[in-house]
C-alpha cells in the first residue's frame, strides 16, 4: 500500500513538471512573439516614413516653372540640413561643399515640404544627395551641367562589400535617405549644436549611420568632386539582430528620377511646342541670323566643337589667339567652342564661334557684329531661360554644316545661294525631306535607347 502511495506521488510531481515546462515554453513563445510584433511595427514604421521621405524627394522634381528664376533647377536637389542658424534647421543648407561633391545631414524637410520626418526610435531622417544634383542658392557649387545622363555617385552595400545598388554606374543612386535608428555602442548623439531644435543630436555621421567595420566616414567620404560614397545596409541577419548594423535606408536611382521629371513634357521631343523643342528650334534660328548678316558675305556658318570633350560639364573655352586655320583635334581646354576639322563637319553644338568669326574677318576683310566681341553665341542669342536650358543639356545638342556652307572651305559670295548645294555630297541631306538645300542641321539627341 505504501509502494502505490510512493507512485502516486511520483506521478503528481512529474505531472506538475510537465506542467510547468509548457507552460514555460508557451510564456517563451508569448515573448518572442510579442517582441516580433514590435520589431514588425518599427520595421513598418521605418518603411512608411522613408517612403513619405523619398515621395516628398521625387516631388519636388518637378516643382519649377518653365521660363522663371527656378528653371535651372529643373532636376536638381536640395542640400541637406546642416542647421548653420536655428531659423535654418529643416531647410537645405545653401552651400554644401565642393563642386560636384556629395554632401550628407539631416532631411531638409521644411524644404521638401513635410513635417519633421521620425523613425520608430524618434531619430530625425538623414539625407545623402550626389554632387552633380545638389545645388545651393548661391550657384557658386551648383554643377555647371545636369541632366538625365548625370550619374550618382553613391554605392549601397552589405556589411561583406556585396553591393544592391552601383555595380553599373548607370544604376548608383543619386540620392540616399536614412533611418538611423537607435543609438548603438560607440555612437554618441549628444546635443552638440545650439541650433539643433527639432533633430536633438550632433551633425557626424558615425554617430547616426553605422560603417560595418568597412567605411571610413572621415578617410572615405571626402568634399572632393566625383569622388564615390559608400553607405552600409547590412544583411537581412545584420538588420534582424540590429546590435551592429541597424539602419535603412531608401535609394533614389537616376532612372526613376528622371521618370518623374520626363513626365512633365518639358523635354518632350514628339511635343513640338514643349521647352526642349523650343530651344532646338531656336539654336537653329541663331545659326541662320549668323548667316544671314550683312557682313557675312559668303554666308558662311561656324564650324561645330569636338565631339569628344574632356569635361563636358564645363562651358567653352576658346584659344587666346585664333590661328588660321586653327589646329585639328585634340585641343586641350577647347570646350564647347568652334573648331576646324577637315576631316568632319559633324560635331556638338558650339557656344563660343570665335575661330570661325576671325576666319570669316581674315578671309573676307569684313567683322560681322551679329554676336558682340565675347563670340558666345548662346549669351548673346538665347533668353534667359533658353541659357538655363542649354547650360543642362548642351552636351545633347550637336550641329553639322555643309560642305558649300562651311567657314574658309565653303562656296565664296560669287556662288549664289539659289546654285549652292548642286553637287552631290556638297550639302547634308535628311532622309524625307523635300529640301533641296540644306545649310546645316541642328540635332537634338533625347534620352538614351537600349545599347546606348
Amino acid at each position: 500500500m505504501r509502494a502505490k502511495q510512493t507512485q502516486a506521488g511520483f506521478a503528481l510531481l512529474f505531472y506538475i513538471i510537465i506542467l510547468l515546462g509548457v507552460a514555460g515554453f508557451f510564456g517563451v513563445d508569448l515573448l518572442q512573439g510579442r517582441a516580433q510584433q514590435i520589431n514588425t511595427a518599427k520595421f513598418e514604421h521605418d518603411m512608411k516614413v522613408l517612403a513619405e521621405a523619398k515621395a516628398a524627394l521625387l516631388a519636388y522634381t518637378v516643382n519649377y516653372k518653365v521660363e522663371s528664376d527656378d528653371f535651372p533647377e529643373i532636376g536638381r536637389l536640395p542640400c541637406p540640413d546642416q542647421a548653420f542658424t536655428v531659423t535654418s534647421e529643416g531647410k537645405g543648407a545653401d552651400d554644401c561643399g565642393a563642386m560636384y561633391a556629395n554632401a550628407v545631414g539631416f532631411f531638409p524637410w521644411k524644404t521638401f515640404g513635410t513635417q519633421v520626418l521620425r523613425d520608430s526610435s524618434g531619430e530625425c531622417l538623414w539625407y545623402i544627395v550626389s554632387g552633380d544634383y545638389k545645388s545651393d542658392t548661391t550657384s557658386i557649387t551648383t554643377a555647371e551641367m545636369l541632366n538625365e545622363d548625370s550619374r550618382g555617385l553613391l554605392l549601397l552595400q552589405n556589411e561583406n562589400g556585396t553591393l544592391y545598388h552601383g555595380a553599373n554606374p548607370v544604376d548608383r543612386p543619386i540620392a540616399l535617405i536614412a533611418a538611423p535608428g537607435p543609438v548603438l555602442s560607440g555612437q554618441t548623439r549628444s546635443k552638440d549644436d545650439i541650433n539643433m531644435k527639432h533633430c536633438l543630436g550632433n551633425y557626424q555621421e558615425s554617430n547616426y549611420l553605422e560603417s560595418g567595420g568597412v567605411i571610413d566616414y572621415v578617410a572615405d567620404h571626402l568634399d572632393t568632386a566625383d569622388d564615390l560614397w559608400s553607405y552600409v545596409y547590412g544583411s537581412f541577419v545584420n538588420r534582424t539582430d540590429a546590435s551592429n548594423i541597424n539602419d535603412r535606408f531608401v535609394s533614389i536611382t537616376q532612372s526613376e528620377y528622371w521618370d518623374a521629371v520626363r513626365r512633365q513634357k518639358d523635354l518632350d521631343t514628339s511635343d513640338p511646342a514643349s521647352a526642349i523643342s523650343d530651344l532646338t528650334e531656336r539654336l537653329a534660328e541663331c545659326l541662320a541670323d549668323n548667316l544671314e548678316d550683312g557682313d557675312n558675305i559668303n554666308h558662311w556658318l561656324p564650324w561645330p566643337a569636338p565631339i569628344d570633350l574632356t569635361e563636358y560639364r564645363e562651358d567653352a573655352y576658346h584659344y587666346p589667339l585664333p590661328i588660321l586655320p586653327p589646329p585639328p583635334p585634340p585641343a586641350p581646354l577647347h570646350e564647347y567652342a568652334d573648331q576646324y576639322n577637315p576631316l568632319s563637319l559633324l560635331g556638338r553644338f558650339p557656344q563660343d564661334i570665335r575661330n570661325s568669326e576671325v576666319t570669316i574677318k581674315t578671309v573676307t576683310g569684313n567683322e560681322t557684329d551679329l554676336y558682340d566681341e565675347q563670340y558666345n553665341i548662346i549669351d548673346d542669342c538665347l533668353g534667359s531661360d533658353e541659357q538655363l536650358l542649354w547650360q543642362n543639356w548642351k552636351d545633347h545638342f550637336f550641329w553639322v554644316v555643309s560642305r558649300d556652307f562651311e567657314t574658309l572651305n565653303g562656296a565664296g559670295f560669287s556662288t549664289p545661294m539659289s546654285s549652292r548645294c548642286a553637287t552631290v555630297g556638297s550639302c547634308v541631306t535628311v532622309s524625307g525631306s523635300s529640301a533641296a538645300a540644306i545649310a546645316g542641321i541642328v540635332f537634338y539627341s533625347g534620352n538614351t535607347t537600349l545599347g546606348q
